[in-house]
């Protein structure tokens, strides 16, 4: 029971870290210090070989590539998790219970931010530029996006999303709670994740793990080439309140995309680097563009090979979604939640599945 307390705590001291960093948002050296203390927490002594080996082919496609040191240090942060964080026995119902605390007081500093603004020392952290998000990401000025003590919305978000499915088995009033509230932050990625994975672990519980792997890369596929066939018509819809309606910034992805294949030459299937070294708030195009289909390929079949349990499934399959829509790959913390949730074992079954039975 020790060692169960130990891992959870682990888990959200390694999570909570950028609320401290953004304190020293003034002083290079320890605002380093404390974004590198998250990956140190996460080193194990026992490597995992899979991830160890997939990992090594990344060097060694970045070598062969020529992917900038700066693309090549982002690839090593979110491989680091799956490296070197160890299996555990840990049920996710245990997680659960023993997170409820902290969790409902890192929501209610969310809330508190929704409602109040961002602290001081995290206004002077945005102005700063040092995080990867600038102001306007932020809604500084605007509709202020909570983010708690977390790296970012979209962390925040895929956090709420995990409460809310485990919820969504025990308590639905609490499950609709969390999931207004994910509205509320406003990550459309991990919401529009949410519902494909929640529908897909739901009603295909019975089929094979294969089948509804596919089933939630083909929806994905589905709507994010609705998105873009639609993006004509939607770009007129804008609102100075609700973002989730606000059709603006997924247009500019978009725009982005359409632009990548334009220029794209067919050798980057097979050789990658045909757009230069940049992201593209899609983490398959990101893939294609420096490694070709092939870092494609190995990126699915990656996720495929942790999606076991039903919570890593769930995990998973909403990072396939998002995935669309972020550079999921580059971020540590985003790929951490995913490699501890996926080393969870099963604890509930699918709420759909037990009405049935």
């Amino acid at each position: 029971m020790k060692n169960i307390i130990t891992k959870v705590n682990l888990f959200w001291l390694i999570q909570s870290l950028p609320l401290i960093k953004r304190f020293f948002y003034w002083n290079d050296a320890l605002y380093l210090f404390f974004s590198a203390l998250s990956p140190a927490l996460s080193l194990n002594v026992r490597l995992r070989l899979i991830p160890l080996l997939l990992f090594l082919g990344v060097v060694v496609l970045c070598v062969l590539n020529g992917v900038d040191s700066k693309f090549f240090f982002y690839y090593f942060l979110g491989f680091v998790p799956f490296i070197f964080v160890t299996q555990s026995s840990l049920k996710f119902e245990d997680f659960i219970r023993k997170s409820l605390f902290i969790f409902f007081v890192f929501l209610l500093y969310g809330i508190y931010q929704k409602i109040f603004g961002y602290s001081w020392f995290e206004i002077q952290w945005i102005l700063s530029d040092k995080g990867e998000v600038g102001a306007l990401g932020f809604g500084l000025g605007e509709v202020v996006r909570p983010f708690s003590v977390f790296a970012g919305i979209p962390d925040f978000t895929l956090l709420i999303a995990i409460f809310t499915f485990y919820f969504f088995k025990k308590n639905i009033f609490i499950a609709f709670l969390l999931f207004c509230l994910m509205l509320v932050v406003g990550s459309r990625g991990v919401i529009v994740g949410f519902l494909i994975s929640l529908f897909v672990v739901e009603f295909f519980n019975n089929k094979s793990r294969l089948f509804k792997f596919g089933a939630v890369v083909g929806f994905s596929f589905g709507v994010y080439a609705l998105l873009i066939f639609l993006a004509t018509y939607l770009w007129e819809i804008q609102t100075s309140g609700f973002r989730l309606l606000n059709y603006g910034t997924f247009n500019a992805r978009f725009e982005l995309v359409l632009s990548f294949f334009d220029e794209m030459d067919l050798s980057i299937i097979y050789s990658g680097l045909g757009y230069g070294n940049q992201v593209f708030d899609n983490a398959y195009l990101s893939l294609l563009n420096d490694f070709g289909i092939v870092g494609v390929v190995f990126f699915i079949l990656f996720l495929f090979s942790i999606a076991k349990t039903n919570i890593g499934q769930f995990t998973v399959y909403l990072m396939i979604v998002y995935a669309f829509f972020a550079d999921v790959h580059f971020s540590f913390f985003l790929m951490s939640i995913l490699s501890y949730m996926t080393s969870l074992t099963n604890s509930v079954q699918p709420r759909i599945q037990n009405y049935i039975n």
